[in-house]
C-alpha cells in the first residue's frame, strides 16, 4: 500500500460524450528519497549524548529531559563520539561538577558537536566564560528541551 502523499488522483471523463460521468485515474508518483546529508537535519533523527552532573534534583531533571527526547524519536547514545549533539545538565552545588561540566563544554566545541546546556550552572550566571555561544535550557524550561535541541541541530548543520 502506498502512502497517501505518494498517490495523485486525476479526474477524467469516462467517455468523451458523457462529461458528467467521471472516474478517478490513479497515478503513482515517484518517491524522492532524501540524501544522507538531508536526513541529518530531519528533527528527531539525530543521536544525542546526555550527561548529568550534580544533585538528585538534576538527576531527575535529566531523566525527564531524556524521556522527552527519546519519545520524540532522538537516539540517546552512550558514546559521546557517535553523538551529533550533546546535552550537558549541570549543578552549581559541587565545584568538581562545574569544572567537569565546563571541560565538556570546551570539548564539544573543539569536536564540532551541537551543544545544549541545562541546569543550575547556566541558570545561575549566563555570563560564564565559555557559555556565550551555546544553547541554554534553564531549570524552569526543561519541558522545552526537544525544541531547543531541534533548533540547535538546525543551526549547527546550517553553519557546517
Amino acid at each position: 500500500m502506498d502512502d497517501l502523499e505518494d498517490i495523485k488522483v486525476e479526474i477524467r471523463p469516462v467517455n468523451e460524450n458523457r462529461q458528467n460521468s467521471i472516474i478517478p485515474n490513479i497515478i503513482k508518483k515517484s518517491r524522492i528519497r532524501p540524501t544522507k546529508e538531508q536526513t541529518k537535519i530531519v528533527p528527531g533523527t539525530q543521536s544525542i549524548w546526555f550527561k548529568t552532573y550534580g544533585c538528585g534534583h538534576n538527576t531527575y531533571d535529566g531523566e525527564y529531559m531524556m524521556g522527552m527526547l527519546n519519545e520524540y524519536g532522538y537516539n540517546l547514545v552512550e558514546s559521546k563520539e557517535e553523538a551529533e549533539c550533546w546535552v550537558l545538565n549541570s549543578c552549581t552545588v559541587k565545584d568538581p561538577s562545574q569544572s567537569a561540566f565546563m571541560h565538556l563544554v570546551d570539548k564539544a566545541k573543539e569536536e564540532g558537536k551541537g551543544l545544549v546546556v541545562s541546569g543550575c550552572v547556566p541558570q545561575a550566571d549566563r555570563k560564564i566564560k565559555g557559555l556565550e555561544d551555546v544553547s541554554i535550557v534553564g531549570i524552569q524550561q526543561i519541558d522545552r528541551i526537544v525544541e531547543v535541541v531541534e533548533e540547535t541541530i538546525e543551526v549547527f548543520y546550517f553553519f557546517l
